[in-house]
C-alpha cells in the first residue's frame, strides 16, 4: 500500500508536465500501452480533457504523414488544450493488437488509427487513415475538423 501511495504522489506530480504519453518510452520502463491509456484516462478526467490514442508503426508511412500533421502547431494547440495523447507501436501487427482491436475494431482495420476517448475511457470516436486521404493538406484538413468537432460533443 505504500507503494502505491508514492506512486500515486510520482504520478500526481510529474502528469502535469507532459501529456503525450508515448508507448516507446514505456517499454523503456517496462510499463504497457495499457497502463499509459490508464494514467492518460486518469489525467484527463481531472483535467476536463478527451484522451486521444493514436495507434501507428514505425515502418509506416501514412503513420509518418500523420505524425508530422499532428505535429502542425494549430493542430498542436488543439491537442494540448482539448486532449491527453498516448501513441501505441503496433509493430508489424505483432504488439499490442489487444488493444487495438478493443479500441478501434468498429472503425476500419488499418493504420495509422486515432480513437477519442471521453470519461471513464469510453470510446467516443475511432477513425484509420482509410478515412481521411492521401495527401498531407487532405490528412490535415480531416484531422483538424474530426479534432475540433469531436471537442464541441
Amino acid at each position: 500500500m505504500k507503494a502505491f501511495g508514492i506512486f500515486l504522489v510520482v504520478t500526481l506530480a510529474i502528469s502535469p508536465l507532459c501529456n503525450l504519453y508515448s508507448q516507446e518510452n514505456a517499454q523503456d520502463h517496462s510499463e504497457p500501452a495499457s497502463f499509459l491509456i490508464e494514467a492518460a484516462v486518469q489525467n484527463a478526467n481531472r483535467e476536463g480533457k478527451l484522451v486521444l490514442l493514436y495507434f501507428g508503426a514505425e515502418e509506416c508511412v501514412y503513420c509518418e504523414q500523420l505524425s508530422r500533421v499532428l505535429g502542425y502547431e494549430d493542430i498542436q494547440t488543439i491537442l494540448d488544450e482539448h486532449y491527453e495523447q498516448v501513441r501505441i507501436d503496433v509493430g508489424h501487427f505483432d504488439k499490442n493488437m489487444d488493444l487495438f482491436s478493443l479500441y478501434s475494431a468498429k472503425k476500419g482495420t488499418g493504420i495509422p488509427a486515432l480513437v477519442i476517448l471521453g470519461k471513464n475511457g469510453t470510446v467516443k470516436e475511432a477513425i484509420s487513415g482509410e478515412e481521411w486521404g492521401e495527401s498531407d493538406q487532405e490528412v490535415y484538413e480531416f484531422v483538424r475538423a474530426f479534432l475540433e468537432m469531436t471537442t464541441r460533443e
